[in-house]
């Protein structure tokens, strides 16, 4: 229900998936969003994410709690508690103002909050070669800079500029929204071009990851990347107007991929590839990131 009502693009993909391993991904999404929301609560208190970190560190977990549920999965799948603990680093960093002054620092941002995930969900998805997960992390890094486009409006209104931008200031972006024509307005849409191409470059190395997935995990990621992309793309077409609200991508639309592009993007599909470590010259220090 939480991947239905929050996941739309990875509810659509996830057909493709057995049903053990939708299950998994569904727990690993329904853990992420719950500590995601605790960021994003009225408060913004770093109390209760606190808690989870510990619970996390010693192994404890309250009955049938969705804390408890993510340890057992841990378990299962021996994530790596770096990982684990640069996710929840990443959204400790939404609980306060944010404002992202560089490219370096996005990047390592989109890792902690969404190439984590990625890694997360490489042994869920039946990824057993090591060398698949530096092409997980690209994969997260370019859905996070799709989402973070996305929601310039949405984010400058809870006091947050994630668009590397040190100028302006999330109140600036905000009241600009009630003017036509504006300096803040041209900077903004400039970085969100910018930013989406450079998605692009992140997208590309995760689809090539997908020779380390088994079939209906390839099928599945790619249409959920494909789905994400979709929606960077529109942004570009509408000349990154970000002042109209959130992009989505339609039922049709959606339809159409799966139907159309999945299978011509799924033939594609070559085999080893080399990774392009320029995509992790920002990463350094951080778990499995290739430098």
């Amino acid at each position: 229900r939480t991947l239905k009502k929050f996941g739309k693009s990875f509810y659509w993909a996830k057909q493709f998936l057995g049903y053990s391993m939708a299950k998994d991904a569904s727990r690993l999404y329904r853990f992420c969003r719950y500590i995601d929301d605790l960021a994003d609560g009225p408060d913004k208190t770093t109390d209760e994410l606190v808690e989870v970190k510990k619970n996390i560190q010693s192994q404890i977990g309250k009955d049938h709690d969705i804390t408890l549920d993510f340890l057992e999965l841990k378990r299962k799948y021996q994530w790596s508690d770096d990982v684990t603990f640069a996710l929840i680093d990443g959204i400790f960093q939404d609980t306060k103002k944010v404002a992202i002054k560089t490219t370096k620092e996005l990047l390592r941002y989109a890792y902690r909050v969404a190439g984590s995930v990625g890694l997360m969900m490489c042994p869920i998805l039946g990824c057993r070669d090591s060398r698949g997960l530096r092409h997980a992390i690209d994969l997260g890094i370019a859905m996070q800079i799709t989402n973070i486009c996305r929601d310039v409006l949405e984010d400058a209104n809870q006091n947050r500029r994630y668009l590397p931008l040190p100028t302006i200031s999330s109140n600036n972006i905000e009241t600009v929204v009630t003017h036509s024509i504006s300096t803040v307005d041209i900077h903004v849409r400039k970085k969100i071009h910018s930013l989406l191409h450079l998605a692009d470059r992140y997208y590309q190395s995760g689809f090539e990851g997908l020779c380390y997935l088994p079939p209906k995990s390839q099928r599945t990621i790619l249409l959920a990347g494909l789905l994400y992309q979709r929606i960077g793309h529109k942004i570009l077409k509408q000349g990154c107007h970000w002042k109209q609200g959130r992009v989505m991508v339609s039922w049709f639309e959606k339809v159409w991929i799966t139907i159309y592009h999945l299978p011509m993007k799924y033939f594609r599909i070559k085999g080893l590839t080399r990774h392009d470590g320029l995509l992790h010259e920002h990463l350094k220090g951080l778990p499995f990131a290739a430098v």
